[in-house]
């Protein structure tokens, strides 16, 4: 039986590095089906994550399959030089662990 998993995920820092990371994690997909064609976009990619972390990567012997219901806010000032970026997203049998749920720059790499 499939568990889903309900994230919210915070990313923090410098500015120009919160608006890098955004653009580093998302990806597009092109899909063709039935001779129609259109871009899937996923705006947090597991598959992203952890080509820029691959420390990031759990055990499993598999990149998971990339969120649903996903939701992300566009980079908000905090401060002279901060950012903060919000993802909201479910997950079908990955629990992220709790220390996951905040980055703050310098990113993994």
């Amino acid at each position: 039986m499939a568990i889903d998993y309900f994230h919210r995920l915070v990313v923090t820092g410098l500015a120009e590095r919160v608006r890098d990371f955004r653009k580093r994690i998302h990806r597009e997909y092109p899909r063709t089906v039935a001779g129609e064609t259109w871009t899937e976009i996923v705006p947090f990619s597991f598959a992203a994550l952890y080509e820029m972390a691959p420390r990031a990567r759990s055990a499993e012997a598999e990149v998971p399959w990339d969120p649903y219901e996903l939701s992300v806010w566009r980079v908000t000032r905090i401060g002279k030089r901060d950012a903060l970026l919000r993802y909201q997203f479910q997950t079908r049998s990955l629990e992220m662990a709790p220390s996951s749920a905040c980055w703050r720059e310098p990113f993994p790499a």
